[in-house]
């Protein structure tokens, strides 16, 4: 693809205009120019040209040398990503500083659809951020990459992780089952999975697309029947995968039931979800 299509594509995303963009791109190529000589090379109406660079200008990106006849420069791009991302810094702490005294209210019983690939991530990091006493994993080797350190730092909390995965993945301290036949299902399937509950309280299921650009479906709830099933399933799923690699590994009876026994050993006691839901007393 034009390299000058994928800056126009990332220069939108920070804040700028298409046109603005254009104009800030056309100016790091051509050195500089009067707003004039770059609507000329540009193609456009030269009033078009002119806002936009007022408005460059005012973001940092273009300066004006009106010593003599007005030409325009383009600021050094490593100049002006530094401004910008200092400038976003600044912006989150006073948003941050603003928002945290409110109370959040969530309704327990909707279900809310996700619809960009950023949103699902952040939620998965914040499901794993609220984790207590366990979450569960079902999730292909793109997002695992992306939530490995809020992985990590849930196991350094003392919380237990259960993950279903798809391709070698190692985080110490996490319960990890390699789905069966996963080279087939990473093949085969449509996109890529990422479902992640914690504490059988909260949910996320999503199927990202294969390509991992896109969101083909994704749910959150905080319904805590919904919450409690998919705890469920995918708790079983992973003791089946593990299940699988015993009985692959000539386990004997024993060792097998063993095995299942410890996969639900206390589960209603220790998962907040289920004891909230009123399954079972106080410890």
């Amino acid at each position: 693809m034009n390299t000058t299509i994928l800056g126009t594509r990332s220069l939108v995303k920070l804040g700028l205009s298409p046109i603005e963009a254009e104009v800030y791109l056309t100016l790091l190529q051509q050195g500089t120019g009067t707003g004039y000589a770059v609507a000329n090379v540009m193609g456009r109406q030269p009033p078009q040209i002119y806002k936009a660079l007022e408005n460059l200008s005012l973001k940092g990106a273009v300066m004006l040398d009106d010593s003599q006849t007005k030409r325009w420069t383009a600021v050094e791009p490593s100049t002006f990503l530094n401004q910008l991302e200092r400038g976003f810094r600044e912006d989150l702490t006073d948003a941050e500083r603003e928002l945290e005294g409110l109370q959040v209210v969530r309704d327990p019983d909707a279900i809310y659809r996700l619809h960009t690939v950023a949103q699902v991530i952040e939620h998965c990091r914040s499901l794993l951020g609220e984790a207590q006493k366990i979450a569960i994993l079902d999730i292909f080797p793109g997002p695992a990459r992306e939530l490995g350190e809020a992985i990590k730092a849930a196991v350094e909390r003392g919380v237990h992780v259960r993950a279903s995965v798809y391709a070698p993945f190692s985080v110490p301290g996490v319960e990890v089952a390699l789905a069966s036949r996963a080279d087939e299902v990473l093949d085969e399937f449509h996109g890529q999975v990422v479902s992640c509950v914690a504490d059988a309280r909260a949910f996320l299921s999503a199927v990202l697309t294969k390509d991992g650009e896109g969101v083909q479906t994704a749910i959150a709830s905080r319904d805590p029947l919904l919450a409690g099933f998919r705890h469920e399933g995918l708790n079983s799923e992973i003791s089946l995968h593990l299940l699988v690699k015993l009985i692959e590994a000539n386990a004997s009876s024993e060792e097998l039931k063993e095995a299942w026994r410890q996969s639900y050993a206390g589960i209603w006691r220790r998962t907040p979800g289920f004891r909230e839901f009123g399954s079972v007393g106080p410890e």
